[in-house]
């Protein structure tokens, strides 16, 4: 079966080395081609595709070429995820589930499928810079032919007034990254283009090691940070549910531009809706849904900083940061790039929330969230 071309290592034959994803250094820079069958000039790859179906398999980790010895295979990893992609499995999920730090980056692990085949790649922000703007300049040269909008990209933070290794920060970078790819790889022109698929694909020359699985052994000599102890895999889940939770998943779903008559005396703003919903309670009952502003969010979070700091201080830390505001001066908050990526950042902050109990239960949070609390002012 195909599917098994990249399976877990403990099921690999024992003469056959499956090679391991190492980051690429650059991007590939491939100049866009006209497809003969087809007159879009994002299209790069043959067509048709054909989507199949999903293949699971457990996050795998490259281990250091010098410490493993090496079996040459007689096809290379890239030629044969090539093979299976120009032969009509087209790429068709992309998550980014963990990443690790080093003395001077943060590296990513982009889980990669086509229904036959899954494979992952380490690679760094640049690299997602560099991807971004090779599409924005691809964009702008087509889209007098063909409009496309891409999906928001996270803003550049300065060193100085932001820790590139705080957790937190990561994470939510993370999460805007993971939905970029996502958007790029369901674009119906975006998903053909070169610069995509070289992005998804492993480099053409990289070398050929072993997959193992994550110890810290494994990055001895690869320059990471010492204190490093494992990769770290980025899960907001909601940790020790009970029966007495009220909330048990949330999402910010959508976010729609408000135009208020002219007899309200408000100025246009944006409203989140926040689906909100509880395991514990039967289906009728368990979602709703509630509708709040961005500054709705700034009050929240400053009350509840407030009364978590006077009664717990301990339990500040298991808040997440909120991000800031932004001038309307310096960005039109109406755009819809900028709304999309404010989404991602508070639909991040909301499933921080409910991570920690202490939190998830706070009178403050179930009542911003539509939970109605009795005898709590």
């Amino acid at each position: 079966m195909d599917g098994q071309l990249l399976d877990k290592p403990d099921s690999a034959p024992a003469n056959e080395s499956i090679p391991a994803t190492e980051h690429k250094h650059a991007l590939y820079h491939h100049a866009v081609t006209e497809d003969s069958r087809s007159s879009n000039p994002f299209h790069s790859l043959p067509l048709p595709f054909r989507e199949d179906s999903f293949l699971n398999n457990s996050n795998v980790t490259p281990q250091s070429h010098a410490d493993q010895p090496q079996k040459k295979t007689s096809e290379s990893r890239y030629s044969r995820i090539m093979s299976s992609i120009t032969s009509g499995n087209l790429v068709d999920r992309v998550d980014i589930l963990s990443y690790y730090v080093t003395e001077d980056f943060v590296m990513y692990e982009v889980s990669v499928s086509n229904g036959k085949l899954k494979w992952n790649l380490w690679q760094r922000f640049a690299q997602f810079q560099s991807l971004n703007a090779m599409l924005e300049d691809l964009i702008a040269n087509m889209s007098h032919k063909f409009p496309v909008q891409l999906p928001p990209f996270p803003d550049r933070k300065l060193h100085i007034l932001q820790d590139h290794y705080d957790h937190d920060f990561i994470g939510q970078r993370l999460h805007i990254l993971a939905h970029f790819l996502k958007v790029l790889i369901q674009h119906p022109d975006l998903r053909y283009s070169n610069p995509v698929v070289s992005f998804l694909t492993p480099d053409p020359d990289e070398q050929e090691v072993t997959y193992v699985k994550p110890h810290p052994s494994n990055f001895a000599s690869t320059n990471l940070n010492s204190n490093l102890s494992s990769i770290i895999n980025v899960n907001v889940d909601p940790i020790n549910i009970t029966q007495d939770d009220e909330i048990t998943a949330v999402e910010i779903v959508s976010a729609n531009v408000v135009k208020p008559t002219i007899a309200q005396r408000r100025t246009d703003h944006t409203i989140f809706h926040i689906s909100v919903s509880n395991c514990n309670k039967r289906k009728s009952f368990a979602e709703w849904t509630t509708l709040k502003r961005f500054a709705d969010f700034h009050n929240f979070d400053n009350a509840l900083r407030t009364e978590v700091g006077l009664m717990n201080p301990l339990d500040l830390s298991k808040i997440p940061p909120l991000t800031g505001r932004i001038p309307k001066l310096f960005v039109d908050h109406l755009n819809e790039t900028f709304i999309e990526r404010r989404r991602l950042e508070l639909d991040w902050y909301v499933k921080r929330l409910l991570k920690f109990p202490e939190i998830r239960r706070h009178p403050l949070t179930l009542q911003f969230l539509g939970v109605q609390v009795e005898n709590y002012i």
